[in-house]
């Protein structure tokens, strides 16, 4: 079974929030989202050839067309990286939903990353994040966040952490 990402050079995990109304009879509205935080690889550290694979997760809170309440909704995140051309390439599931993920460095050499999530090659959302780790381990995790609207009912919100394989 794969076990979540244990990303030693960088810290993340789950908040839950819930609404609280005085004299209402019920208070269900609640909702689960993800974090990630840790100091990114300096870029002095980042590497400029070479690739790295990416194994992770993702999480996020999801609604699907037809349902008005989200879902607390994981599945894999994985992510080729090519340092020289700062190019970025892998596939995300959230979900019975599956997304082509497409990013670039702000500039090769730089930790900082900007994704693109597709669904039938249309783009319908967006992630940054960094890559983590730095001297010798420079770049051993990565975590984006998870921001996708398709404009047809589908919504996701939360993050993908992964670790070099």
């Amino acid at each position: 079974a794969y076990k979540p990402c244990e990303c030693a050079f960088m810290h993340w995990g789950f908040w839950a929030a819930g609404l609280n109304e005085p004299g209402a009879l019920s208070n269900s509205l609640s909702d689960i989202g993800t974090f990630f935080a840790g100091t990114a690889t300096p870029d002095i550290d980042m590497p400029i050839s070479g690739s790295a694979n990416y194994v992770g997760k993702a999480y996020a809170s999801m609604v699907t067309p037809g349902n008005s309440s989200p879902v607390f909704s994981t599945g894999i995140f994985t992510l080729n990286t090519n340092f020289q051309t700062g190019i970025s390439v892998g596939n995300m599931s959230l979900g019975q939903q599956d997304f082509d993920v497409e990013g670039a460095h702000d500039a090769v050499g730089n930790s900082s990353l900007r994704v693109n999530y597709f669904q039938d090659l249309v783009n319908v959302g967006t992630g940054d994040g960094a890559f983590f780790g730095s001297g010798a381990n420079a770049a051993q995790n990565v975590g984006v966040t998870i921001d996708i609207d398709n404009g047809d009912g589908l919504t996701a919100a939360g993050a993908a952490v992964a670790e070099r394989k």
